[in-house]
């Protein structure tokens, strides 16, 4: 199977303050001003980040920064966002919701385990080009082109079904490929602005899944989360704090699906911002 485009790993650092991790900031920012490590030069900086000190620095100090984080009992996790599982599962997302495509099977949809079962068959249809095609339709500026889009990349997915090994994968995603094909006014693909765009892109997915782990991370310490500080990043400021707040003040309530429970709000009562670190640097590259 030829892959739609070579697997990236997508990491957002998160810097967060918890309150039981008050002190610890308090020692990381004395190490940092007092330059207590005789190996990094840092008296003055106000983060340790390789954009203001550079890697070699920081490199001959991770000994004593390792030291510190463990006294400290940091903790830290990774979201791992991958293009071509993120490209798939929209495609699935636009073609097969039951709730805008009659052909398309209710179960198939709002169940996950049979919804990623049947994501995961339809990745494997998915060339290098189909995937080209389909990206633009999502970024296109323009909906009547955007909309014109969607029986050509139909045709392109029907023409490799008969790639699926069982029959009843064939007989559902025909029908509902067909369905798409035949009704492209039906379907919501299309979403104005460069900011509105920007939800489909791999750093918002993995904002979001760590939004999900800073809540995680709350709950089991049993403490609110304060404050959350995220690099520096231009193209996604705005659309970062604008997720924030709609997932802090989201409604607590869960909703209850086949199989699973969901609740929308996380890092409820948190502060969100950007990081001016990135912008320091830049200011001096002028």
């Amino acid at each position: 199977m030829k892959p739609v485009t070579p697997a990236k790993t997508y990491l957002t650092r998160i810097s967060l303050t918890f309150s039981r991790l008050h002190w610890s900031r308090r020692r990381i920012s004395t190490f940092c001003m007092e330059g207590r490590s005789s190996r990094f030069p840092c008296a003055g900086v106000p983060a340790l980040h390789a954009s203001v000190v550079g890697m070699g620095p920081i490199e001959n100090a991770a000994g004593d920064i390792l030291s510190l984080l463990k006294k400290i009992d940091a903790r830290f996790f990774v979201s791992r966002v991958e293009k071509r599982y993120l490209l798939a599962t929209k495609v699935y997302d636009v073609f097969f919701d039951s709730g805008e495509n009659p052909a398309a099977s209710w179960s198939a949809y709002n169940i996950r385990p049979l919804k990623m079962i049947l994501c995961f068959k339809v990745v494997t249809l998915i060339t290098e080009q189909i995937a080209r095609d389909f990206w633009d339709m999502l970024m296109a500026r323009n909906e009547k082109t955007a909309r014109q889009t969607i029986p050509v990349i139909c045709e392109a997915l029907l023409a490799q079904v008969p790639t699926l090994a069982d029959a009843r994968s064939r007989e559902v995603v025909t029908e509902t490929l067909i369905w798409s094909r035949d009704h492209p006014e039906a379907l919501d693909i299309f979403i104005e602005g460069r900011q509105a765009k920007n939800g489909h892109m791999p750093n918002m997915v993995a904002f979001a899944n760590l939004l999900d782990g800073l809540e995680g991370f709350s709950k089991r310490w049993r403490r609110p989360l304060r404050k959350i500080v995220h690099d520096r990043q231009s193209q996604f400021e705005g659309s970062l704090a604008e997720w924030h707040k709609m997932f802090s003040n989201a409604s607590d309530e869960p909703i209850h699906r086949p199989g699973e429970t969901i609740v929308f709000q996380k890092v409820a009562g948190s502060t969100f911002e950007v990081s001016a670190v990135g912008r320091q640097r830049r200011n001096s590259d002028r």
